[in-house]
């Protein structure tokens, strides 16, 4: 890491010796128009002065209603399920939501760009967020939210900020220094979405080997320890961070084609082992065996003193004795009480042992991605394939304590392919029926050593052209499918060693992440077509499989075991009408159709199979210009 920053420091500085001398020679052709060039941001309004630095502005207003019915698949309809509506809220990029709402997220882009192009400029102010009285009277001043707490976090925030300069030396090569925080990816859009594409802060390199061969080198901070809220000296090792380092060569055959290499080494030394289950529920089912304990341990005491061990006593004023904490033995002469403190032994060691809550060892762990995609065009066919080979360690996990292994192996693997077909000749308009795949590998042993869950950076499989979309039920989180935001995998299931080996910064510490995870077969067919340049349809099916069993603790402080098997089939459809160039409305409708494994994961939680369809209804209306 301190090597990484002292490198690209020297780049730097070297950047602005030869800047300064470069003088004519590093003049290019004036620029024409800074909304067409590539190294600034969106925004269509040019302002541009001659023989001065060109600048453009510009927004996006998105206003989204939402209707959504049994995220949950129908659990919280069950009276035997203590935790309630709990699985119906999802994580998005407004926050948790359910059910019904409003969602604004709202764009303003400023860019600055010289005639010659040698640095540029671009920032983006979001506001994004779910919108009441109380949401637009505090205009972005505090968290939205239930709870009005006056938190001094605007939310009309620096959502993009990205500066770059070219590098004198490297002219031939075009070389650029990037810094700040914006879109960078190793293979979303056109990719399959199964390693790396987020907007985390950093610095980066791009540059051309030749005029088809581009590449790119990145330092990313996903997570930094040596900045902290509360006193830093509470976990001051500068070495627990998360930090990313990527390379990626992309080889372009035409305009249409091209085949892209990447790397990226993911150094996770922040995140403790954990499950979705403690995150959710292990203070509650804490809290609930403290209540258990203080009541055992009360009437233990005021039947014999000596029945107690330890806890905290106080005298009421009636003369009997309350017991705080403490644990029950009678010797056998009470055996009522003996078997309630074996319930509570028990259920504190599975609270441990299988929720692994209170688990605070931060793992070592390097995780690697090596592999590439092709994406081909010919005329009539379009193929699209992927490989992705995930390996490394992670090591001092703190799972020794449970009995398990203490340090890893990661084995794991992905792959993807896509057929697309296009048959606008045929139809005579844009008509383009796909049929995709994709398989990850999944761990079914949680007592060797090895993690054979794939599991991406963070899993962005939404962000595929291939099957993806914004309007997923499962790419928006949904806890009972085990996956986070962005991502289609499992990666909140697992065979029992829940360490994490990637996913979502967001979601570090709640369970997401897990190398133990059961592994992903998805089947995707869909069309894409554009009967008019003014409408568009988009409609995936996404059949989802799960490869391996997996366990799972419940509410109740047992473990299910989950078999393998048939998950569920998810129905997304978008119907886009442009009404100009600049303005559009967007409906859509999505279906999930819950299969073996969720009504396995439903019984688990609540004694009774739950398989209600979960549905989303929503429009967007999108100003952009």
């Amino acid at each position: 890491m301190k090597k990484f920053m002292v490198l690209m420091v020297l780049v730097a500085s070297l950047a602005l010796v030869a800047t300064a001398f470069a003088g004519e020679d590093q003049l290019e052709k004036a620029a024409e128009d800074i909304t067409k060039a590539h190294i600034v941001g969106p925004g269509s309004i040019n302002v541009h002065k001659p023989g001065d630095i060109q600048m453009s502005f510009g927004a996006t207003m998105r206003v989204i209603p939402t209707m959504e019915d049994n995220y949950d698949f129908g659990l919280s309809d069950e009276d035997s399920f203590a935790g309630g509506d709990v699985f119906q809220s999802h994580a998005n990029e407004s926050g948790w939501v359910n059910n019904s709402y409003i969602r604004a997220e709202n764009k303003l882009y400023f860019n600055a760009m010289p005639n010659d192009q040698v640095w540029s400029f671009y920032a983006a102010l979001e506001f994004d967020g779910v919108l009441d009285n109380m949401t637009v009277d505090d205009r972005g001043n505090n968290d939205p939210g239930k709870n009005d707490n006056k938190d001094s976090n605007s939310n009309y925030g620096l959502e993009r900020l990205h500066g770059t300069v070219k590098l004198p030396f490297g002219k031939s090569m075009n070389l650029r220094l990037h810094a700040g925080w914006d879109i960078y990816q190793l293979d979303v859009y056109d990719g399959g979405g199964l390693v790396f594409g987020d907007d985390d802060p950093g610095f980066w390199i791009t540059g051309d080997f030749s005029e088809n061969v581009n590449f790119q080198i990145g330092y990313h901070k996903l997570k930094e320890n040596d900045w902290q809220i509360a006193d830093v000296a509470a976990n001051s090792d500068y070495d627990d961070d998360r930090d990313l380092y990527s390379l990626a060569v992309d080889y372009h055959f035409d305009k249409k084609s091209h085949l892209k290499f990447f790397y990226a080494y993911d150094r996770i030394h922040n995140i403790a082992a954990n499950t979705i289950q403690s995150y959710m529920f292990g203070s509650t089912i804490n809290s609930a065996l403290d209540t258990k304990q203080n009541s055992l341990s009360t009437a233990a005491y005021n039947i014999n003193p000596g029945f107690v061990t330890g806890g905290t006593v106080t005298e009421t004023t009636d003369g009997t004795h309350l017991v705080t904490g403490g644990t029950v033995n009678t010797g056998g002469l009470v055996p009522q009480l003996d078997g309630g403190q074996a319930l509570i032994n028990g259920g504190r060691a599975s609270l441990s042992n299988n929720y692994f809550y209170g688990n605070t060892t931060q793992a070592d762990t390097d995780s690697h991605h090596v592999g590439f995609y092709y994406q081909g065009d010919f005329g009539i066919v379009k193929p699209f394939v992927e490989a992705v080979y995930q390996f490394g360690t992670a090591d001092n996990t703190g799972l020794s304590a449970y009995g398990y292994e203490e340090d890893y192996d990661i084995k794991a693997y992905a792959l993807a392919a896509d057929l697309t077909f296009n048959l606008k000749d045929a139809i005579g308009f844009k008509f383009e029926p796909h049929v995709g795949i994709i398989y990850t590998s999944g761990d079914d042993d949680p007592d060797d050593d090895d993690l054979e869950g794939y599991t991406g950076v963070n899993n962005c499989e939404r962000f595929s052209a291939h099957w993806g979309g914004e309007n997923t039920i499962i790419g928006d989180t949904n806890l009972l499918m085990g996956t986070v935001l962005y991502g289609y995998l499992p990666e909140l299931y697992g065979s029992g060693t829940p360490v994490a080996t990637g996913g979502l910064q967001n979601f570090a510490g709640a369970g997401g992440g897990r190398g133990d995870n059961p592994g992903m077969l998805m089947y995707s067919i869909g069309l894409n077509m554009a009967p008019k340049r003014f409408l568009l349809f988009r409609s995936n099916v996404n059949i989802f499989n799960f490869n391996e069993d997996f366990r799972m603790p419940t509410m109740k402080g047992t473990v299910a075991e989950i078999d393998s098997g048939y998950a569920g089939t998810e129905w997304d459809n978008e119907v886009t009408l442009a009404l100009s160039k600049n303005m559009f409305i967007k409906g859509q409708f999505s279906f999930f159709f819950p299969g073996d494994v969720i009504e396995d994961v439903t019984e688990a939680y609540s004694g009774e199979e739950c398989d209600d369809v979960a549905t989303r209804l929503g429009m967007e209306l999108i100003w952009n210009f």
